[in-house]
């Protein structure tokens, strides 16, 4: 591949080109108008990168290129267009004034409505191109539904969530990127697909009770002298089931959302001068309740759902089966949710609980009440010797006081299913 002339003729350089068009270097607010680049200009979309001919065979790595059309354009972005240029030729061909309103189509859905279930939260709503950026949206849910954290189930900088875009409305996702955890209150949308928080992502702070703070730098787009909307699309915003618990009880509960838009005069945050940003609230009435036996599903095979009444039941299976089965929670990975288990103690637990289930699975394939009885009560040992491990741990501060008492609890549990059995 010839070398780019001028400035741009940087080995590593991302191109472009169109058909046998003339090959131009990717940069993060391109705007690229169909027809400039001379004649062979049309047919397929070619991404390359400069490097001297003969030395390809050194390279490592890749690369991620984000682009979009937008109406006569197509924006090349990391991942989000950037620059006023998209913005200034949709001015130019016939949209309406900027306007700041609750968009028509928004919705907001729960993977369940069981009372006291861990559901997924997905947030849809659409923005057209023209319209006012929005800065911040504040999401409101009752104090009956109970906050986990965003730490609840994996560490931090661990994946609670997607923000997706439909550039085209055409019901298939053109981009789309983690929502990452950073503490129990905090996480970001990692928009530069980094890995890491950086000044592009946005911020999702939950700032009281159950109140969830979403901040957009300048937008989204990283630019404040843009505005408005430079495309339409479609915003899908997924959390994982698991920080946020359904109301224990069934009623109908109401979800608010209130925008705030982008400062004109900054770009971005309010800055108090001028003319203020444009704000509007919505809310999303939602009815806690199961309605069917499928509807209390707790993704867990070792208990029996039923719906009763909009409220939810679960309990173990009845006799070996049940308190077999059970095994399978105190097997399970992060224990300790956020919390690091104390390896030697970890190491432990697993050859103990691992021999404790194997001696009840014995007692179950057992036809002698006899050998039954004795082998529950080698399997109720076991865990009564985890319990003495967990507490010479905690005494020794190897694991912190909330994990002792998290894997007490689960070790007791496990326990009273297999006395019952006695």
């Amino acid at each position: 591949m010839p070398a780019l002339p001028g400035p741009t003729g940087k080995v590593g350089q991302a191109l472009a080109r169109i058909g046998t068009g003339p090959w131009f270097a990717i940069t993060s607010d391109l705007l690229y108008t169909v027809g400039t680049g001379g004649a062979g200009e049309s047919g397929e979309l070619v991404f390359g990168y400069n490097d001297e001919p003969g030395d390809f065979g050194n390279n490592t790595g890749g690369y991620q290129i984000f682009f979009a059309k937008v109406e006569e354009c197509i924006c090349v972005l990391p991942p989000l267009i950037t620059g006023n240029s998209c913005a200034t030729t949709a001015e130019t061909i016939g949209f309406t004034a900027a306007t700041f309103a609750p968009p028509p189509d928004a919705s907001l859905s729960l993977s369940t409505l069981a009372p006291g279930r861990d559901a997924t939260h997905v947030a849809v709503f659409d923005v057209a191109a023209g319209d006012r950026q929005g800065y911040s949206a504040t999401i409101s849910y009752p104090e009956a539904f109970v906050w986990n954290g965003f730490l609840a189930t994996l560490p931090g900088n661990s994946r609670v969530g997607t923000y997706s875009i439909d550039f085209n409305l055409d019901g298939f996702v053109d981009y789309s990127t983690w929502i990452r955890s950073t503490g129990a209150d905090t996480a970001y949308a990692d928009i530069d697909l980094s890995g890491t928080p950086t000044p592009m992502d946005a911020v999702i702070t939950r700032t009281s009770d159950n109140v969830f703070t979403v901040l957009a730098p300048n937008g989204g787009d990283q630019d404040p002298a843009t505005n408005d909307q430079p495309f339409s699309a479609r915003i899908t915003v997924t959390l994982f089931a698991g920080p946020l618990t359904n109301p224990p009880t069934p009623g109908p509960v109401s979800v608010g959302l209130a925008l705030i838009a982008v400062d004109p005069d900054t770009g971005g945050a309010d800055d108090g001068q001028g003319t203020p940003p444009e704000t509007f609230s919505v809310e999303q009435a939602l009815d806690v309740g199961c309605a069917t036996n499928p509807d209390c599903d707790d993704a867990d095979a070792c208990t029996a759902d039923t719906c009763a009444a909009k409220l939810c039941t679960s309990t173990i299976l009845p006799g070996y089966d049940g308190a077999t089965c059970a095994f399978a929670h105190l097997l399970a990975s992060g224990l300790c949710a956020a919390d690091t288990v104390d390896a030697k103690l970890d190491t432990a637990m697993d050859a103990k609980v691992t021999k404790a289930k194997g001696l009840l699975e014995q007692a179950a394939a057992s036809t002698k009440a006899k050998k039954q009885r004795a082998l529950t009560k080698k399997s109720d040992r076991q865990l009564a010797a985890v319990l003495k491990a967990i507490k010479k741990a905690a005494k020794k501060s190897k694991i912190t006081p909330a994990c002792s008492t998290t894997l007490t609890g689960l070790v007791t549990t496990q326990r009273t299913l297999i006395q019952a059995l006695l």
